[in-house]
């Protein structure tokens, strides 16, 4: 077996590990704010006015700058997913990327509400770019039945992002200062831009790809004429819908624990800043685990010969049931205990997740994958949007138990839409003017 994977060739795991830095990076980028404002060193909270009376960070102004990300980042979806299907995967990720590590490093000088509210709305708007841009060049490297592995690969760089960002920015704050923490992560992600630059081609043109090994992501394939989808054309087709509203559904119960977690565990619970260097890297560990539980449990019905409308919704089916346990944290007071069950919610979120966008590219040409997926992840963002705002409200008036109802039966549902405008997965024929 190693002989043929040698002869084949491995280029396009080089490019998924570019795919799982960049998400790495979006994701820690996105969260270096809702660390350092909800740490124990109350200096960077003091500076933005975030500070209330009670020495707690105010609910509806951090609702309001996290609200701020997922608008930009719902619109920027949409646009960016086409800008990235009409100036090409290379150029638009590498401006993508780029502009949001710029935006990363400019953190250091907002040092009030609007200044950083509109910080906020340009990271949101250009880390919009990862998720289409991502799932496109896995639909062009990866062959059918390796797609859903190399989308839990890259996809498991939104939980190591989190996981590092947890550990590595109080170290950084106790180090070097607040500012650093937004400096190094940028830096990185413009040194991550001339490495793209650098590796991306398309297979068929790539000179460090092997003929065998073009053989084999070709195996499989429907070749499809390159064609474009018009603004209107979009709302024509149901399995894009039923992307986008499996996305609206269960994006909001990710966006919460990602924003507001460090915030539910530090005033529900007392954790300071080192138990959640422990706690968090504890969920989002469980949720690398589901990426590829996910990824590989679908690819492996695959090889026994199951179609990949089974194998696809059956794996989902499994992993919407485990989440139902979610409302269960609401009634529990052990840290350890809401640990645990967030810990095997998240799980079953980025299994299903990871499958869910592998389905756009089995359904999909590969010249519109970055235009449904950014479509599909829009709808994501305003669930976030919606949830975010409410999400202050809520917490002051009837505290974070609503929050832990959110994921009993929305993965359910999803699947339940999805299957009901797509039954057979069948591929979307998209005639040519």
């Amino acid at each position: 077996m190693n002989q043929i994977k040698e002869k084949i060739g491995n280029y396009r795991w080089y490019m998924a590990t570019l795919l799982f830095i960049s998400t790495t990076m979006y994701y820690y980028d996105r969260q270096i704010f809702n660390i350092l404002v909800n740490g124990d060193n109350k200096g960077y909270a003091r500076l933005l006015g975030f500070l209330g009376k009670d020495g707690k960070v105010d609910s509806v102004l951090f609702g309001y700058i996290d609200t701020a990300h997922k608008i930009t980042y719902a619109i920027g979806f949409l646009l960016m997913g086409r800008f990235i299907d009409k100036v090409g995967l290379k150029n638009g990720f590498a401006i993508g990327v780029g502009v949001w590590s710029l935006a990363a490093i400019g953190f250091v000088f907002l040092h009030s509400f609007w200044p950083l509210y509109i910080g906020m709305l340009a990271l949101g708007f250009f880390q919009a770019s990862n998720h289409p841009a991502c799932v496109k060049t896995v639909s062009q490297w990866f062959p059918t039945k390796e797609r859903s592995l190399a989308v839990a690969f890259y996809n498991s760089g939104t939980n190591f992002g989190a996981i590092m960002v947890a550990i590595l920015v109080p170290i950084v704050c106790i180090g070097f200062g607040w500012q650093m923490a937004y400096i190094i992560p940028g830096t990185i992600g413009l040194v991550w831009v001339v490495m793209w630059l650098f590796a991306y081609n398309k297979p068929e043109s790539h000179k460090g790809v092997k003929e065998s090994e073009l053989r084999y992501i070709n195996e499989g394939k429907v070749i499809l004429q390159p064609v474009k989808i018009g603004w209107g054309k979009m709302f024509t087709f149901k399995s894009a819908w039923g992307f986008a509203i499996a996305k609206l559904l269960i994006d909001p119960v990710w966006f919460i624990y990602l924003s507001w977690l460090p915030k539910i565990l530090k005033e529900n619970y007392g954790v300071n800043d080192s138990q959640k260097a422990i706690l968090i890297p504890i969920i989002y560990a469980l949720s690398i685990v589901g990426n590829f539980a996910g990824g590989g449990l679908s690819s492996y019905m695959l090889k026994i010969g199951w179609n990949i409308n089974k194998s696809r919704k059956l794996a989902m089916l499994l992993f919407a049931l485990l989440a139902i346990p979610s409302f269960v944290s609401s009634y529990v007071s052990n840290v350890w205990i809401v640990v645990a069950i967030i810990g095997f919610v998240t799980f079953a979120h980025q299994a299903f997740s990871t499958l869910l966008y592998t389905t756009v590219t089995d359904v999909f040409p590969n010249s519109v994958v970055g235009s449904v997926t950014g479509f599909g992840s829009m709808f994501g963002a305003i669930g976030g949007i919606v949830a975010s705002f409410a999400a202050g409200f809520v917490a002051q008036k009837f505290g974070y138990a609503p929050f832990f109802y959110m994921g009993t039966f929305a993965y359910l549902l999803a699947l339940l839409v999805m299957h009901l405008l797509n039954p057979k997965m069948k591929q979307v024929e998209v005639k040519i003017a």
